[in-house]
């Protein structure tokens, strides 16, 4: 990974200090229904490799491909 440059930093730097009420999320409101969602393959190769580290057995892959799903 390339370091960040200074612009980006001061940016970055700039951004931490935002409180979170001061966030503009109206074009964006927070999912709080969760109702339908399935969990992806990212999700399960991220299990299965922690599995691994941890010496423990593998679940084996999910046969259903993920769907993904809209609730809007």
């Amino acid at each position: 990974m390339r370091e960040l440059t200074e612009e980006q930093k001061r940016e970055l730097e700039q951004l931490a200090t935002i409180r979170d009420e001061d966030i503009d999320l109206s074009e964006m409101p927070e999912i709080t229904d969760f109702t339908g969602f399935e969990r992806g393959p990212i999700s399960e190769i991220l299990q299965r490799r922690r599995d691994r580290t941890r010496g423990l057995k593998s679940t084996p892959p999910n046969p259903v491909p993920a769907k993904a799903k809209r609730i809007a």
